[in-house]
């Protein structure tokens, strides 16, 4: 999606991403993340410690740098640690984006991608059968 935004930037009013990381041994994708800060408005973070061109803290203690409130019809699409999916959901719900207008992927609980093994059932629900991208109106109960 990021890749495809970045060739299409006429599509959109505005992109914002931030994306975080635990320290500066665990940043991925330098190449993408120097690229995708040429077009988008990018905020990147380190949980803990210092790294040229990254903020500190947790993801979403950035989230209210964005004008969520402001832009109309505004999209979340939150990918990552559970914790951190449920958290961010609720800081983008608190700075004015419909619940509808939220997605959560769910991808890193899946394992066989068949619904065999139950290692992405979350409650009734097979993420891989279903999902593994939610609107957060539907996985909101699938946080865990």
């Amino acid at each position: 999606m990021l890749n495809y935004y970045y060739d299409h930037t006429d599509e959109l009013k505005s992109l914002y991403l931030i994306a975080g990381f635990k320290n500066k041994n665990s940043v991925l994708f330098t190449d993408d993340l120097e690229r995708f800060r040429t077009r988008l408005n990018a905020i990147y973070t380190l949980d803990s410690g210092t790294l040229e061109g990254f903020e500190t803290g947790m993801v979403t203690a950035h989230i209210s740098k964005i004008p969520l409130g402001g832009l109309k019809g505004c999209r979340a699409v939150i990918v990552g640690p559970p914790a951190m999916m449920r958290f961010a959901a609720l800081e983008c719900a608190r700075q004015g984006v419909e619940e509808e207008n939220m997605w959560l992927s769910f991808e890193r609980k899946m394992f066989c991608a068949l619904g065999k093994c139950g290692h992405c059932k979350i409650n009734e629900t097979y993420v891989c059968h279903e999902g593994p991208v939610f609107n957060y109106t539907e996985s909101k109960n699938l946080l865990d």
